[in-house]
């Protein structure tokens, strides 16, 4: 049995959780010393904490985490004092929404939190199973023959990945399964400030990739996976006949920063069809437009498919628009990508 607890002194929060995650009992309480009264022993227990509720919480969670089989979300609107507690161990933080009457962001926060959930009672009970795609592996919506058009034996090549709510489980179950000699590979991930290099951190000890943040004018080569950070847009450029990427400032795409987008469009430039374009589980629309104009420039590209995705948005706006070649089901997309780019 699952025993679920949000600490959090709003009460818009407690009451936003509990309304939005279904099917499991959820208990509210104001602070970490009341939510602690609803585990027990031999049960699979979590806590959802506002870190906004105070402080001092530390030594206490520690003593939590010790007693009770206890899984701990922080969530918050201060990304600084999260990170304290990530450098403590606490590995999980979604940020908050900063108004909760605003249903988009409202609803990205319930769905990344309970997907967390899910995939940690999946683990411990294996009840919850991903779905297939009825498509089976892949589904093709290309007509042409790509397999020689795609062949990445004579020279530059580079793969390019957008995603959204549900990314941050997501691309673990890609990156982990690539081979260290992969073309370098550019992310968007929507982040909050400051979580980028945490989150780069923590799956680079898994993958045989290097996993990392970009840095602007780095140069890029096989074997790497660069990270737009949460901050800045992240663009492919050539620099002294190399290439490079950089990280631009600038407003807001498609309600983001980084925009995979801006990143899409400049891969399409440069590329042509030297690149594979992947939008993957994500609300809004961000990267299917950059993603239609890496296809019309020859490119590959590729959407995870919707019985995969935690939010079918990104993925069904690119597909509906005809920027995509293949709906392909998560688990099958890193042998996509290595068969695509030999």
């Amino acid at each position: 049995m699952a025993r679920i607890v949000v600490a959090s002194y709003q009460n818009e929060l407690r009451q936003l959780l509990q309304r939005g995650i279904t099917g499991l009992t959820v208990k509210t309480a104001y602070n970490i010393v009341e939510a602690s009264a609803n585990f027990r022993q031999g049960d699979m227990n979590v806590l959802i904490f506002d870190l906004d509720s105070g402080s001092g919480a530390t030594r206490y969670l520690d003593r939590l985490t010790k007693e009770y089989n206890l899984l701990v979300i922080l969530t918050g609107s201060d990304t600084k004092k999260a990170m304290d507690f990530v450098r403590k161990g606490y590995e999980e933080f979604i940020i908050k929404p900063d108004d909760y009457k605003n249903i988009r962001y409202t609803n990205e926060f319930v769905l990344s939190i309970v997907q967390r959930i899910k995939t940690v009672l999946s683990e411990k009970y294996k009840k919850v199973e991903t779905k297939k795609s009825p498509y089976g592996k892949y589904s093709s919506f290309a007509t042409k023959d790509f397999s020689s058009k795609f062949s990445n034996k004579d020279g530059e090549f580079v793969i390019a990945i957008a995603s959204s709510t549900g990314g941050t489980e997501a691309l673990p179950r890609i990156l982990t399964k690539l081979p260290e000699d992969m073309p370098p590979i550019l992310i968007v991930q929507h982040f909050p400030p400051n979580f980028a290099r945490y989150f780069c951190q923590r799956i680079n000890k898994l993958c045989k990739v290097n996993v990392k943040v970009a840095d602007s004018f780095e140069y890029i080569s096989r074997g790497n996976v660069y990270m737009a950070d949460g901050e800045s847009h992240m663009v492919l450029k050539r620099k002294d006949g190399r290439l490079v990427v950089e990280k631009t400032e600038g407003v807001r795409v498609n309600g983001v920063m980084p925009s995979a987008d801006i990143l899409f469009h400049s891969i399409a430039d440069i590329m042509k069809d030297k690149a594979i374009g992947i939008v993957m589980t994500g609300m809004g629309c961000d990267g299917a437009k950059g993603l239609y104009s890496m296809k019309a420039s020859g490119a590959r590209t590729i959407a995870q498919d919707k019985e995969t995705s935690i939010i079918f948005g990104m993925a069904k706006v690119s597909k509906d628009i005809g920027a995509v070649d293949e709906l392909v089901a998560l688990d099958d997309i890193a042998s996509r990508l290595v068969a695509l780019s030999k």
